[in-house]
């Protein structure tokens, strides 16, 4: 059965998603709309705030596992918090490429769109024969609370279609390294609460090794799930019991037997 660490797996996974690309967008709209480069957006700071708030409850966890004593499940826990540890801080090269990904993604997916609506404007059925700049009769409503009468207006045909829409989802590249700033710095506030386990379970504070049990504590484990032995060890006391019973009886019936001095002679 693998252990279970509830606790472990929240906050690392709510540290995941500070690299994910939803978090890297909306990190990079908080400076857009800052009137300087400091962090604080109603859509960032909640995020950081409920991270900073796991690291009590994920302290208490490993604590609890400590405290229970049970050697298979602290060597299990620190094993995977120690390969965390290894993997713990991001590597630029690695993020720039991910951004860049992202970015193409996201802007394949927005010119797509710009595409339909285009598409959508000059198959319009009202702007057939029509040339550049070319007048035409359009009806609207007359009342914006009325939909069911409407007047008639003249329009202007622009044979072109003008992009309203900016591209709305993006990494603005210029924010790349107060984005690592504050991976780096989220990774530190983690970083600091394995580093005080870990050194403490590498210098043997939580678990004991076979080789420092002792040789009875090791046998009488065995002994508990054997019941051979544990049959065994039944017959050796009971053998040695029937010894020790059988000596005093004899003792108790033999007759005394006084030997006066003598000189033997041949």
């Amino acid at each position: 059965m693998t252990p279970q660490f509830p606790c472990r797996n929240l906050i690392f996974h709510t540290y995941h998603e500070f690299f994910e690309k939803e978090f890297a967008f909306e990190f990079s709209a908080s400076l857009e709309q800052a009137e300087t480069p400091f962090l604080d957006h109603d859509s960032v700071t909640p995020k950081v705030e409920y991270y900073d708030s796991l690291f009590q409850l994920f302290e208490d966890e490993i604590n609890q596992n400590i405290f229970a004593g049970n050697s298979t499940v602290i060597i299990s826990l620190f094993q995977d918090l120690k390969l965390r540890r290894q993997s713990l801080y991001p590597i630029p090269e690695s993020i720039v490429k991910q951004i860049e990904k992202w970015n193409n993604e996201s802007y394949e997916h927005y010119q797509s769109k710009i595409i339909e609506k285009a598409q959508a404007y000059f198959s319009n059925q009202k702007f057939e024969g029509l040339k550049h700049l070319d007048s035409y009769e359009d009806y609207v409503p007359e009342n914006m609370f009325d939909p069911s009468r409407f007047k008639k207006v003249i329009r202007t045909y622009h044979d072109f279609y003008c992009v309203e829409d900016k591209w709305p989802d993006y990494f603005n590249i210029a924010f790349f390294d107060l984005y690592m700033n504050f991976l780096s710095d989220q990774a530190d506030k983690m970083a600091s609460l394995l580093d005080k386990y870990i050194k403490r379970y590498d210098a043997g504070e939580f678990t004991k090794s076979d080789v420092e049990k002792t040789y009875y504590e090791k046998t009488l484990k065995k002994g508990k799930n054997n019941k051979l032995l544990v049959w065994i060890f039944i017959g050796i006391s009971v053998i040695g019991l029937i010894g020790t019973f059988k000596k005093n009886i004899m003792e108790l019936f033999s007759p005394v037997v006084v030997i006066k001095d003598s000189v033997l002679k041949s």
